[in-house]
């Protein structure tokens, strides 16, 4: 695999997920969804965002607690999962042993809501100077539709996904944007401070052939006044 990657779809096989565990992550959600008052409205992106862990930003070298797998105290030692994260015990397991087993520094964690037929403008989740860095963020989808994710060519045009993925990483360095769909889009997500540069090997094997988009082939250009937004969403999250 090359770092010089914008998107590509992931196998969910190989990860050991199946249909029947994204049911039972969505079946504990629906609650959770029900009811958007403990979820961080995020407007810049016209969204809503769910954390699962950890309950602040961390250390790296730190690790989940097994509280929510294995009924075991938290050590103090460990970091606790969210008060949401204890309503979604399938999705802990999940993460803990889908994820976290290979996934280097371990990733912040939490979910992301997209409404039917919203849009979320175009943006990027690095500083302005860390453009060319690679900057992943692994998703995997719960429930809607991913044809409406679009980067911004070298001509400024959105390029689509245009087609369904269960599962994908994403360069957040590269502007990109989704478009308003009928389902709208709901995703487990992960990101920093997991950045993908230390599990290229792992991700070589999980990329779905033929679903690569190069970032050679994207616009790294953007506004001041989006990145400012992105940097006003951090630190409300912090």
């Amino acid at each position: 695999m090359t770092k010089d990657i914008a998107f590509a779809g992931i196998s969910l096989s190989k990860l050991g997920i199946g249909p029947e565990d994204v049911l039972k992550i969505n079946s504990e959600l629906r609650p959770l969804l029900d009811d958007l008052s403990g979820w961080y409205p995020d407007e810049f992106r016209a969204s809503h965002i769910l954390r699962l862990w950890p309950q602040k930003n961390y250390e790296t070298e730190k690790k989940p607690s097994n509280l929510m797998v294995s009924g075991l105290v938290t050590s103090s030692a460990l970091l606790p999962w969210t008060e949401a994260a204890v309503q979604m015990p399938e999705a802990c397991r999940i993460l803990e042993s889908c994820f976290f087993s290979w996934m280097k520094p371990l990733p912040r964690c939490c979910i992301l809501h997209v409404a039917p037929n919203t849009s979320i403008p175009v943006h990027v989740d690095i500083a302005p100077s860390n453009t060319s860095k690679l900057e992943l963020k692994l998703r995997l989808v719960l429930d809607g539709d991913t044809s409406g994710i679009f980067f911004l060519n070298k001509s400024g045009e959105k390029l689509f996904i245009n087609e369904h993925h269960d599962a994908f990483v994403l360069n957040g360095s590269m502007p990109h944007g989704y478009a308003a769909t009928k389902k709208g889009l709901t995703m487990l997500v992960m990101g920093y401070p997991w950045n993908g540069a230390n599990n290229m090997m792992q991700l070589s094997d999980l990329i779905l052939p033929g679903t690569e988009i190069l970032s050679s082939s994207i616009s790294s250009k953007i506004s001041e006044e989006m990145y400012e937004e992105v940097f006003l969403l951090k630190k409300q999250l912090s």
